[in-house]
């Protein structure tokens, strides 16, 4: 185990004694997602299992549940996996907090994810449609091509697919913002 994690695991022992209730669920918390803790940790996170706030004693049950203790066999609350910074908790807490952060998905939202495709097939159509109307618009019976013409689709599929991809992102970004 990191030498650096054996030090935040420490702190965050000491901090499952404090008597400020919010400290100790924090500390719980960033336990549970720590990605290994120590024997000293799950002894600490047992005698949390007697706090007298229910909160506190959830969160030591879902993370002596995260780190393999059969003898609980509580359900894991759907908490947020993102941590957050908590007052007084420390600058060392960050390297928890920046280990725990789950990989965004970028096609976690089937919304977003049809609107990418769209803006995507937006963009390949434009660029063929804008070379189709530029022979066509060239005259009929000649072997021109109208440039014109097929920029000036190209520049409507570009922004059209633009707007699609956008409205996608900003629904991808919502959905995480939910998801935190």
């Amino acid at each position: 185990m990191d030498y650096q994690l054996i030090k935040h695991i420490e702190k965050l022992i000491q901090k499952l004694q404090s008597t400020n209730a919010n400290t100790r669920y924090e500390a719980c918390e960033y336990l549970r997602v720590a990605p290994e803790i120590t024997p000293e940790a799950i002894k600490a996170l047992q005698q949390a299992l007697n706090d007298s706030n229910t909160d506190v004693v959830e969160a030591a049950k879902a993370a002596l549940k995260m780190h393999s203790q059969p003898a609980i066999s509580q359900k894991k609350e759907n908490k947020s996996d993102v941590l957050q910074d908590v007052p007084g908790m420390g600058e060392d807490i960050k390297f928890l907090r920046n280990i725990a952060q789950p990989v965004p998905d970028k096609n976690s939202n089937g919304v977003a994810s049809v609107l990418r495709v769209i803006s995507i097939l937006t963009y390949i159509g434009g660029f063929f449609y804008g070379i189709v109307l530029g022979f066509v618009t060239a005259g009929y019976g000649s072997t021109g091509f109208s440039f014109i013409t097929a920029l000036i689709y190209w520049i409507a599929a570009f922004i059209s697919g633009t707007i699609f991809l956008g409205f996608s992102e900003i629904i991808n970004l919502l959905q995480q913002i939910v998801d935190k």
